[in-house]
């Protein structure tokens, strides 16, 4: 049977309950393996504040799913996506055609492994999420301090600019006169 390479991501009202959100991760997770799929990684990434208000929630509990599976299961995934009220987006993303299983849940356990050594985490699903915050939170400060830089450089040089151009303006003034 070929199989293909999936991520899906989805995100649920933040304001659900932990057993409907349980259900919910169940229900997708049954699919996949119900229909000839193989579920490498699933994670639950937590609350996260959205770029944009959908559905008037400013936030989402974000989930990832990497899985091998036939073409026909991520459309019947995301059938069902559609039908649950609680969800408000998902995406999915084929990353690799006819892949072998073996050689794929081989990368996937590398790549947790090293995401866990690298965040210092657990594998359990709540001190994960407590450290992919911390580490969003490190970034963004990294992120927030290169951008302040940016802004002084820019502002001084638009202030030398305007000087310059100020300076300009005057002369052109005197001549007229």
């Amino acid at each position: 049977m070929i199989r293909h390479e999936y991520e899906t991501i989805y995100v649920t009202r933040p304001d659900i309950e932990s057993d409907k959100q349980a259900r919910i991760d169940d229900k997708l997770k049954g699919i996949v393996e119900n229909k000839g799929g193989e579920l490498f990684m699933f994670e639950q990434w937590g609350k996260r504040k959205l770029a944009y208000p959908i559905r008037r929630s400013l936030q989402g509990s974000y989930q990832y799913m990497h899985y091998a599976a036939p073409a026909d299961l991520p459309v019947e995934l995301e059938r069902n996506m559609n039908l649950e009220d609680s969800l408000i987006r998902y995406i999915t993303v084929r990353l690799n055609e006819n892949v072998d299983v073996d050689v794929v849940r081989a990368g996937a356990e590398a790549a947790q492994a090293e995401r866990v050594q690298r965040l210092g985490l657990s594998l359990g699903a709540e001190s994960a999420d407590e450290g992919d915050q911390d580490d969003v939170t490190e970034d963004a400060k990294d992120t927030k301090d290169t951008k302040d830089a940016k802004d002084t450089k820019d502002t001084k040089d638009t202030k030398d600019t305007k000087d310059t151009k100020g300076a300009e303006g005057a002369g052109k003034a005197k001549k007229e006169d």
